[in-house]
């Protein structure tokens, strides 16, 4: 049994490696049939701004082939605007939001912001020293983007509606008003408040927790066959090393997470599929 469940993860570890597809060559050179599309396939959305300090983006992640993702990014500083967005470095006219649903093969999307063109002649809004600003803060950085630039101003009494956009893998925690020692603000993305007569700083708090689905090898009417291996190799802490840990490692590198020395078991300082052959490695030898 064990060998079956490794043999189907190597197989996904490879799929993951081509870019989520595989191609059978026939021994006549003649006839080349493709494969049709392993159900299980999924294919990288990898979204990002430039410059990278001036925008959240929003959107990365693994996905199957027709499922609708919502692509987004919004400013950190309020002298910066969207222009457009590349897609696999050609330019589309898109807004700074849209939905796309995802084809068969990866594809990187990018944000472009640039510098405003002030111009000093144009009159000022009458109520812009009354108005006061909004700034947004996602915790962890990359956690998602935002329904409103980052110092959006607004004058106080208004009512202000403002959503983050998370990222896959992060698990939403809260909004929380920095300017107030941190009060908690909202449970959901959404959060509506009055605008107060002063700035206010909002922090969207963020726990990442990659998806680590049920091993779609494994036959539900016969027991697992982890082997407890210690903690090397051991990620989610159960006392065994299995595909689970494996596909916890793979998840951290799909959506490009932090580096976390827990999932670096080369100590290579980098997280990628060498550390998940490593867990299956151990699975094997024990």
């Amino acid at each position: 049994m064990k060998n079956n469940v490794t043999n189907g993860v190597i197989c996904l570890l490879l799929l993951l490696l081509t870019g989520g597809s595989m191609q059978a060559y026939a021994a006549d050179d003649d006839y080349n049939p493709t494969n049709p599309p392993e159900p299980f396939t999924m294919y990288k959305v990898k979204v990002t701004a430039t410059p990278a300090d001036k925008a959240y983006a929003s959107g990365t992640g693994m996905y199957r082939q027709g499922d609708q993702v919502y692509i987004n990014a919004s400013s950190k500083d309020t002298d910066y605007e969207f222009k457009y967005w590349k897609k696999n470095g050609e330019r589309i006219d898109n807004g700074n939001g849209f939905y796309y649903t995802v084809e068969a093969q990866d594809v990187t999307f990018e944000a472009v912001y640039e510098l405003i063109d002030f111009n000093p002649t144009s009159p000022d809004d009458p109520n812009m020293s009354y108005k006061r600003r909004v700034y947004l803060e996602s915790d962890p950085e990359e956690g998602c983007s935002f329904s409103l630039s980052s110092g959006a101003r607004y004058l106080p009494g208004d009512e202000v509606a403002v959503e983050a956009y998370p990222n896959q893998g992060f698990k939403f925690v809260g909004w929380f008003n920095k300017s107030d020692n941190y009060t908690k603000m909202a449970d959901t993305e959404r959060c509506r408040f009055e605008m107060p007569s002063d700035d206010i700083r909002l922090v969207a708090k963020f726990k990442f927790e990659p998806l680590s689905p049920a091993d779609p090898f494994q036959d539900p009417d016969k027991p697992t066959t982890d082997v407890d291996a210690g903690k090397r190799g051991d990620i989610n802490g159960d006392g065994t090393v299995d595909v689970t840990d494996a596909t916890l490692i793979i998840n951290q590198f799909l959506v490009s997470a932090p580096y976390d020395a827990k999932y670096d078991l080369n100590n290579d300082k980098s997280v990628d599929v060498t550390d998940a052959t490593i867990v299956i490695n151990i699975y094997l030898g024990n």
